[in-house]
């Protein structure tokens, strides 16, 4: 499972609860990538060294004429210690962006920690264990405000009550509030002000984890990942059994057509569930929320989006779906509610009807039966293209988004935007890198060590370099030839010393950058998945920005702690130990 699948599908996440079966497919690409890097540093390390070592060779040509052995000791050490700089200046870009992403892929960690509301203090609320949630549940004037809109009240002193064992349909307009009071059932978002009660008991006083666990939700744009059928229907409960997810798919009415496929149960369904018709993937998420055999059973929009074949196979599978279970539907076509045992009609955040079908249909004028008759004759007009009927359900999906994501005023967003560009410290970007690298400290160290060694190594090449000259200048021919046969094997050795060395500072600094990016992206993952809904209603926060933070700036960050962090490093022992020698000298 790629990031940008979990990320979009942000709220299936939260709803099953699934963080470390999602973290653990990611984790597994993770992994992947890092065993890539280090390969990749291998041939990295060959590339490097082979010329270096060519170059060392190369010289000796160059400067075996008659200069000072002393003169020619103390230019070829500076030369070299300086010629570094020049050499390491590009890398010193690198580390500049690597922090920039650094305080990036930081702010987005630490995001939690800013929340109004947190997934992680609501989890924390209450460690009572209550396993069977049940009874009624009750919105008790209920007051709410989208926290990226908060002068924009959506409920207004809402109540109702829907009844254990029976069906309760919430019915109205776009932007009446009906998704609203699903998401705060959810605890998606926290109220204003009034309370929500479950069987007497407000509802803070459960664990969210166990009231999700027994809540099943089916939106009106089902998401599937891209796996086969079997995972996403285990998805629901990720200890389910075959046999358990097959009657979960027979209560679906998913299971025939499932059987009919070539792979069956294992069939991939394709990103986003794109090898699927919309009535199978609404079967499969329908399945997928059954699995878990849930109390309550939150219906939203579930068949505004089908034709009407599909939408009559689904219906038939939610009739069966109701029994026994508490159910709240937002229903868009209100044929699909006529059998519900209560009918709360919104306007404008509160109740201005409620009753059965038949009650509310009795009352002359109410906007109950004029959107049934309006629907009627929608429908006889859309008899002979069915086409039409699909292209309603689709605004009105797109309306119903736009009531669960209000846009912010400018204020508001001059106000997110100056919290979320807020500097972080960035001159300790570094120290915690290392804190968060820190498991890999002997990996570091030992690329580190490498680095003063090869530094110190490449100064004895001067050395090395003047015994020859000496020979040359002050030898006779026959010494001469043993100095130079000496002092060449000398070179070869230090050449096979050198390339050691880089081999195993390239392959610890590459170990331990790659696994500070995998770190870092578990952590920012393992953080984003607690963040309250709210956090990814704000423009930045986009499943694009995010998979952007995740995987660019994540990388990026490597430069920080990888082989460019060496290749300075070794630079600068270079440098140290060359201006050391020479100024002794």
């Amino acid at each position: 499972m790629q990031f940008s699948q979990q990320v979009e599908s942000m709220r299936i996440l939260i709803n099953t609860k699934n963080y470390d079966y999602g973290s653990v497919k990611v984790k597994m690409d993770i992994t992947y990538i890092l065993r890539h890097k280090i390969d990749v540093a291998l041939l990295s390390t060959i590339a490097t060294s082979m010329p270096s070592f060519r170059e060392k060779v190369m010289n000796i040509v160059h400067w075996l004429f008659m200069i000072g052995a002393v003169e020619f000791l103390v230019v070829s050490i500076f030369a070299q210690s300086l010629k570094v700089f020049s050499f390491i200046g590009p890398y010193f870009q690198s580390l500049s962006e690597a922090r920039g992403a650094a305080a990036s892929v930081f702010r987005l960690i630490d995001e939690e920690n800013d929340a109004s509301v947190n997934e992680i203090d609501i989890w924390k609320e209450n460690t009572e264990v209550i396993y069977n949630i049940n009874g009624d549940i009750e919105f008790d004037n209920i007051n709410f405000s989208y926290p990226s809109r908060k002068d924009v009240p959506v409920l207004r002193n809402l109540s109702f009550i829907a009844r254990a064992g029976q069906t309760t349909a919430l019915v109205g307009s776009s932007g009446c509030g009906k998704s609203t009071c699903i998401s705060l059932f959810l605890r998606y978002y926290e109220p204003s002000s009034g309370r929500i009660i479950i069987n007497g008991r407000p509802i803070t006083d459960y664990n969210v984890q166990q009231l999700r666990q027994n809540i099943g939700v089916v939106s009106q744009e089902p998401i599937l990942f891209g796996m086969s059928i079997y995972e996403n229907i285990r998805f629901g409960k990720v200890n389910a059994t075959q046999a358990e997810i097959t009657q979960a798919a027979q209560e679906a009415n998913a299971h025939n057509f499932i059987m009919e496929l070539p792979n069956k149960y294992e069939t991939l369904v394709g990103e986003s569930g794109v090898q699927l018709s919309c009535g199978e993937k609404q079967r499969i998420a329908l399945a997928r929320a059954l699995v878990r055999q849930p109390t309550f059973l939150l219906l939203d929009e579930a068949t505004s989006a089908l034709d009407n074949v599909s939408e009559k196979i689904v219906q038939e599978a939610l009739d069966r779906a109701y029994k026994d279970r508490t159910t709240i539907v937002i229903a868009h076509r209100l044929t699909t509610i006529q059998n519900a045992h209560h009918i709360y009609v919104l306007d404008n955040g509160s109740v201005i009807e409620q009753g059965t079908h038949e009650t509310l249909m009795a009352k002359e004028g109410s906007k109950y039966q004029s959107m049934v008759k309006r629907q009627q004759m929608e429908r006889i007009n859309d008899d002979q293209d069915d086409m039409m009927s699909t292209q309603k359900a689709t605004e009105e999906d797109e309306k119903s988004i736009f009531e669960r994501s209000p846009l912010l005023s400018d204020s508001q967003t001059d106000d997110v935007n100056k919290q979320t560009t807020r500097p972080l410290r960035q001159r300790f970007v570094f120290l915690r890198l290392l804190s968060m690298n820190s498991p890999e400290w002997i990996t570091i160290l030992i690329g580190c060590i490498m680095c003063v060694l090869n530094g110190v190594a490449q100064t004895l090449f001067a050395f090395l370099l003047t015994k020859m000259v000496e020979a040359f200048k002050y030898c006779s021919t026959s010494e001469r030839r043993r100095h130079v046969l000496i002092s060449s094997l000398f070179f070869l050795l230090l050449g096979a010393l050198v390339w050691v060395l880089r081999f195993f500072q390239y392959i610890a600094f590459a170990i331990a950058g790659s696994k500070l990016t995998q770190c870092i992206r578990s952590k920012a993952f393992a953080c984003l998945l607690r963040q309250e809904v709210a956090f990814f209603d704000q423009p930045e926060n986009s499943s694009g920005a995010i998979c952007t933070r995740l995987s660019s700036d994540a990388s990026a960050v490597q430069d920080m702690a990888g082989t460019r962090l060496g290749v300075i490093c070794e630079a600068l022992a270079l440098s140290f130990f060359g201006i050391l020698f020479g100024c002794l000298i």
